[in-house]
């Protein structure tokens, strides 16, 4: 396999080509892959949910990474999406990855949940759909954001 030096590689829809890229240090992320995280987050969110006293009132998506994710479990969850900043001590917290933990940590007193988790990050959310330490290249980035 090439991994260095114009790599194409085969996307769901298109062909994307990247110069001097690693992508053996890379998690490539479709949307099927996608549909599967938020189908088994979203089990095991109603598995929790009422349970402990653990009650959820709406979903915060991050801004950028979490909101395809947090739009997505809002209509599964039937909770709105919180999008004036309101956050409650009951609102899911969601994004798409802690690459650094750094964002998270900054609602560490409400229940957040992320589909890919740094095991290096300085913050562990309390539910994730995989780890890894790869870069992660998402279905919906455009490839100008694929670094």
């Amino acid at each position: 396999m090439i991994t260095h030096n114009k790599v194409v590689l085969k996307n769901m829809l298109d062909y994307t080509l990247y110069d001097e890229l690693n992508i053996e240090d890379r998690l490539f992320v479709s949307w099927d892959t996608f549909d599967k995280a938020v189908n088994e987050l979203h089990d095991k969110l109603l598995q929790i949910h009422g349970k402990k006293g653990l009650f959820f009132d709406g979903i915060y998506a991050i801004p950028r990474g979490g909101l395809c994710l947090g739009v997505k479990l809002s209509y599964m969850m039937k909770l709105p999406l919180v999008i004036d900043g309101k956050i409650s001590e009951n609102t899911l917290i969601v994004d798409d990855c802690t690459k650094s933990g750094k964002t998270l940590s900054e609602f560490k007193d409400n229940f957040t949940l992320a589909m890919f988790h740094n095991p290096k990050a300085c913050f562990k959310p309390n539910l994730f759909f995989q780890e890894t330490t790869k870069q992660i290249n998402f279905c919906w980035e455009s490839k100008e954001e694929r670094n």
